[in-house]
């Protein structure tokens, strides 16, 4: 079967945009009012499409998977992966940044999803992927398009509407139930099979359009929010938020119909490789941000640093992660490639 590029784009898009979410994580963005930060708040938005593009892929991608012991022992790799990625981190924090070598701690770190600091996305997706065979049984069990689309419409009015209370509240209403906005990944994930099997019929251009308003009606309303003082936590901004579901939605359908096939094939093989790599350098990239950062902001960091800086930061945290993913991914195929390793990993 012929590799389909345009996944490795949305998956290498995805990938990037985490690094960028991470800039304003890191940046000082928090710290400061928010006057003057219109274009920042405006790409916040716009970048925070990173975690739902995953799981938007992970709907498109896995319509098929049902429930059998080989299915479960699929995760065995993810695991592993994420095992060595927290012994890098550990490594990194003892050696670099003076924390513990306790074996015990690091140990517990691994199980309560603290050593790789940036693993709460893999407690996330550990229970997204034990519950795909049955999210498929379900939707495969539906009779048609409508009833589809009426499972899908349920699941974002009870994880992704329910952020529209940030605007209701400020006028002391609350109108929308909230009570399981935690299912969000269930609603990406439906959402991905309904784009898999009735793409929107939309011009690049609509699209486009729409991510954009979308973003930009997303950032002022965060400013507005702030009223001048630092940009707080909102939900509606949030990875279950209204606007990053509609600029994550608006963007895949965009990246879908891009002709990747009239890239050159260097730059197919680059997107290639960074979707492999997903996973890894989204966990290592916490290394990349403590020096990058640490670099850029100095012993006592103060201020923001500028949205001028967001572009160069993500290049030199990419360029570090992916080779401590590259390294990575060598230990674990070595590992895999040992008789026990190999025996479990089929």
């Amino acid at each position: 079967m012929k590799r389909d590029s345009n996944l490795d784009l949305i998956r290498s898009v995805a990938i990037v945009t985490v690094l960028a979410v991470h800039f304003f994580l890191n940046s000082g963005f928090y710290d400061v009012p928010s006057a003057g930060l219109v274009l920042a708040a405006i790409l916040r938005t716009q970048l925070m499409v990173c975690v739902p593009l995953f799981l938007l892929l992970t709907g498109y991608l896995n319509g098929k998977k049902t429930w059998s012991p080989g299915y479960l022992r699929s995760l065995g790799k993810l695991l592993l992966t994420y095992a060595l990625a927290c012994i890098f981190c550990c490594v990194f924090r003892a050696a670099v940044l003076g924390g513990p070598w306790s074996p015990i701690q690091w140990i517990r770190g691994m199980l309560n999803y603290s050593a790789a600091p940036y693993a709460w996305y893999v407690e996330m997706y550990i229970g997204l992927f034990l519950l795909i065979p049955f999210l498929n049984a379900a939707w495969n069990a539906l009779p048609g398009k409508r009833s589809r689309r009426a499972l899908t419409l349920v699941l974002l009015f009870l994880a992704v509407a329910p952020t529209l209370n940030d605007i209701f509240l400020h006028f002391g209403w609350q109108i929308i139930p909230s009570q399981w906005t935690a299912v969000y990944p269930v609603a990406y994930y439906f959402t991905g099979r309904w784009l898999r099997e009735y793409p929107p019929r939309l011009r690049w251009w609509h699209l486009l359009v729409i991510d954009v308003l979308s973003a930009v009606v997303g950032g002022l309303v965060h400013l507005y929010k702030a009223q001048g003082g630092p940009i707080a936590y909102l939900s509606l901004n949030y990875w279950n938020g209204v606007f990053p579901y509609i600029c994550a939605v608006s963007l895949f359908s965009l990246l879908r119909l891009w002709d990747t096939e009239r890239l050159p094939a260097p730059v197919r093989h680059g997107f290639y490789r960074l979707a492999r790599l997903s996973l890894p350098v989204f966990l290592l990239s916490w290394i990349g941000d403590q020096l990058v950062y640490g670099w850029l902001r100095g012993p006592e960091p103060s201020g923001y640093l500028g949205t001028g800086w967001l572009v160069p930061a993500v290049i030199l945290v990419l360029i570090i992660s992916v080779i401590l993913a590259e390294i990575l991914m060598l230990i674990q195929r070595g590992i895999l490639s040992l008789p026990v390793g190999r025996k479990k990993a089929e």
